[in-house]
C-alpha cells in the first residue's frame, strides 16, 4: 500500500501514471490499482495497491528462483545474491575502450542494451529528479550469458522502474524545459541526485557509435509514439477520473493536497509537461549531440492488409493516413518493408527511390518516402 510518496500533495498520481506510459516496453514496472482504505473502520483515503520491487517480484514474473537473483540497488548494493558480475563489467569499461567491437560485444552479453537504454530514456523524459544517484535497482539471474534462453533468463542485467514521483514537473511548473540529458551523462554532477558513478555506464557507452545511434533513433521512436503528447495526456486524463470523486473526501480526512484547486494545478502542470516535453526534448539531443536540428519523416499511406512497414525499432501500420513522425538530422534510420501475405513489396517511392526491402537514410529536411506494395 502506498500513499503516493512525493506526490503526496501533488496529484496523487505521478509515478503510476509515469509508468504506465511504459507498457509498450520491455522495463520492469510495477502494477497500480488505487484504492480506499479504512483500517478498523475508520477513513485511511485513497492508498495505492502497487506491485512491490523484490526478489518475489521476479520469481512471479520471471520464475527466477531466489537464489539465482543477482539484485542490486543504487552504488551496486547488494539486495540479493551478488554484485561481482556487475562490478567486472564497470571496473573493464574503466580500462578497456568501449568503440572497440570485442568490448562492445561483451558489454552486449552483460547487459541487455535495449532494456538499459529505454530505462535510460524513460527517466531523462520524465525528468526525475531523485535520479540517477538515487532509485536505482537492477537485476539479472546469475548465470552465464545464454542467448538461447527466454527474455530476463539469459544472464544479462535489466534495470527495473519505480519511484519516480520527482519526475513531470513535481517541483516546478516549467520544469518540461530542464535538460535532463546533460544531467544523466555529467561526469561530475553534486553528490545528490546525480554523482559520478550512476552516469558513468550511459556516457561511457555514449562513445560507442553504434549505442549512440541506437540512443538516439530510440528516443525518438519513443516520442512519436509511447511519449507522444495526446497519448500521454489521454492516459492522465483516463487516470484523473478514477481517482477524482474520491479526492474531496480523501482531502477532507487529511488536508492534503491542499483543496481541490490544488490538485487540479498539479493535473494541469503533468498535462503541460506532456505537451511540451518532446518538442523541448528533441530541442537538448540536438544540442548535446551537435546534430542541427530535426526533421519530420512521413511514411505514406498503405492500404490495410497490404503490409508493415519497420522504422528503427517501431512496427508501423501508416494504413490510409500515412504516420508521420519528427528525427534527428544526421542520424540515419532504417526502414524496412513487410508485405503480408498475398502481397509483396514493389519499392519506395516519393523523396528515396528504391527496391531494396530495407533502406537505410539520413533526414537532412523533411522527407516523404511512400512504400509501394502489390497483390501477387
Amino acid at each position: 500500500m502506498r500513499a503516493a510518496g512525493n506526490d503526496f500533495d501533488g496529484a496523487y498520481l505521478r509515478d503510476a501514471f509515469m509508468q504506465s506510459l511504459l507498457d509498450e516496453t520491455r522495463l520492469d514496472t510495477l502494477a497500480y490499482r488505487p484504492a480506499i482504505l479504512f483500517i478498523n473502520g475508520e477513513y485511511w483515503g485513497i492508498h495505492n495497491i502497487r506491485e512491490h520491487g523484490d526478489e518475489d517480484y521476479f520469481a512471479e514474473k520471471y520464475g527466477i528462483d531466489k537464489a539465482e537473483l543477482d539484485l542490486l540497488e543504487k552504488h551496486a548494493e547488494v539486495i540479493s545474491g551478488t554484485n561481482e558480475h556487475y562490478t567486472k563489467l564497470i571496473d573493464m569499461l574503466r580500462s578497456s575502450d568501449v568503440t572497440d567491437p570485442s568490448v562492445y560485444e561483451a558489454v552486449e552479453q552483460a547487459i541487455d542494451i535495449d532494456n538499459f537504454i529505454d530505462y535510460q530514456i524513460a527517466q531523462i523524459y520524465f525528468d526525475n529528479g531523485d535520479w540517477p544517484g538515487n532509485n536505482i535497482r537492477f537485476w539479472r539471474e546469475n548465470k552465464s550469458f545464454d542467448p538461447a534462453s527466454a527474455y530476463g533468463r539469459d544472464g544479462r542485467w535489466r534495470w527495473l522502474v519505480f519511484d519516480t514521483d520527482f519526475g513531470f514537473g513535481m517541483y516546478g511548473e516549467y520544469n518540461y524545459g530542464n535538460n535532463s540529458l546533460v544531467s544523466a551523462t555529467h561526469p561530475n554532477g553534486p553528490d545528490w541526485p546525480n554523482p559520478e558513478w550512476p552516469t558513468f555506464l550511459l556516457r561511457t557507452l555514449l562513445k560507442n557509435d553504434d549505442f549512440r545511434i541506437k540512443f538516439i533513433n530510440r528516443f525518438a521512436d519513443l516520442m512519436n509514439t509511447s511519449f507522444q503528447p495526446e497519448r500521454v495526456v489521454e492516459r492522465l486524463m483516463a487516470m484523473k477520473s478514477v481517482i477524482e470523486p474520491e479526492m474531496p473526501e480523501h482531502i477532507a480526512r487529511w488536508g492534503r493536497p491542499y483543496g481541490m484547486e490544488w490538485w487540479h494545478s498539479h493535473i494541469d502542470r503533468i498535462e503541460t509537461f506532456a505537451r511540451k516535453r518532446p518538442a523541448a526534448m528533441i530541442n537538448m539531443i540536438h544540442a548535446y549531440f551537435h546534430l542541427g536540428g530535426s526533421a519530420k519523416l512521413t511514411i505514406g499511406a498503405v492500404p490495410e492488409g497490404y503490409g508493415v512497414i519497420k522504422l528503427n525499432s517501431l512496427i508501423l501500420e501508416p494504413g490510409a493516413q500515412g504516420w508521420n513522425g519528427t528525427y534527428l538530422k544526421s542520424v540515419p534510420v532504417t526502414l524496412t518493408a513487410i508485405p503480408m501475405h498475398g502481397y509483396r513489396f514493389v519499392g519506395w517511392q516519393g523523396d528515396t527511390v528504391s527496391q531494396e526491402s530495407t533502406i537505410t537514410i539520413e533526414l537532412s529536411e523533411d522527407m516523404t518516402i511512400i512504400p509501394v506494395f502489390e497483390r501477387r
